[in-house]
């Protein structure tokens, strides 16, 4: 059902792991789902925290077990739903809103490496692959997702402006956007289609695998992970994911003072708040408040001596 909503793959396969993960703990517990409790719920969660399952994960999940819950209502297979959705609404002026529920959302800022480790990625990727490095060009100009950058098409590009038309249904958001590319990835791409070419393809895709076993074949998000991943072990950076290249860019678009508008018409955001973060790892406000302060003091305190 939730895939004939319209759901991606991911979100459903995400969905799949939470609900195997309660039913498995619900055999192991010898509990029914048709009589589960909130006490249930709540050891369930407590033991998926002692597992080391990340906060946002685990609240995936438990929207999951509730949208399953849902259904079993619906279909009178019980009478009540024991994953709750929060507290009790509570008024603010105009506006409403609903109280936390059984997990508190955790709000981590994402990790982007330095001036430093960029330049140690830099230098790890000199002698990769052109498609590598082409990828990973286009991937930091545009602010792509995974998905967005693996499935670009040939058809895609804009060559004499140097932009990229983003199609809505390879984005998380369902929102088409155009970003601009680089010189620099301008050139990479040419290259790169010069050499694409050598290989004697029809299809439409952008970046193909280069492998022996699957030559020519449109590369998909898992090449492209274990890819990055590679990079992340060259260059002693853990951390390094596929996503945060994106959070680099967009992080170094908020530095140069870009509108935070304009920053989330290139990020593909649906709501500013999701765009915020930016603003708030580059520090670019909190400078600036800083600065002024800084200013007004010297101005009553005089330099110090």
């Amino acid at each position: 059902m939730r895939a004939q909503f319209g759901l991606a793959l991911n979100t459903i396969d995400a969905y799949a792991r939470g609900l195997s993960s309660y039913f498995a703990f619900s055999k192991k517990e010898n509990i029914t789902l048709e009589l589960s409790s909130r006490a249930d719920i709540a050891r369930w969660i407590n033991e998926e925290r002692e597992r080391g399952i990340a906060n946002a994960t685990l609240i995936l999940r438990l929207t999951a077990l509730r949208l399953f819950f849902d259904y079993l209502v619906e279909e009178n297979d019980r009478p009540t739903n024991p994953v709750f959705r929060g507290g009790a609404l509570r008024g603010y002026g105009s506006a409403v809103f609903r109280g936390p529920g059984p997990i508190r959302r955790v709000r981590k800022l994402p990790w982007i490496p330095t001036d430093e480790e960029w330049q140690r990625i830099l230098d790890v990727t000199a002698s990769d692959s052109l498609r590598d490095r082409t990828m990973l060009a286009l991937a930091y100009d545009g602010a792509l997702r995974r998905e967005e950058l693996c499935s670009a098409g040939v058809s895609d590009l804009d060559f004499p402006r140097r932009l990229l038309n983003i199609r809505a249904e390879t984005t998380k958001t369902k929102c088409g956007r155009v970003v601009p590319y680089s010189p620099a990835t301008s050139a990479l791409l040419c290259q790169y289609l010069n050499r694409r070419r050598s290989m004697r393809v029809e299809p439409d895709a952008l970046f193909l695998s280069e492998s022996s076993r699957n030559r020519a074949v449109p590369i998909t998000r898992y090449t492209w992970t274990k890819v990055v991943k590679g990079i992340a072990d060259r260059s002693k950076l853990p951390q390094l994911t596929t996503h945060t290249i994106r959070h680099l860019r967009l992080t170094d678009l908020a530095r140069v003072g870009l509108d935070i508008h304009e920053i989330a018409t290139i990020a593909g955001h649906r709501v500013l708040q999701s765009t915020h973060i930016y603003i708030h790892l580059s520090a670019r406000d909190l400078m600036q408040a800083v600065e002024k302060t800084m200013t007004t003091l010297r101005r009553h305190w005089g330099d110090p001596a």
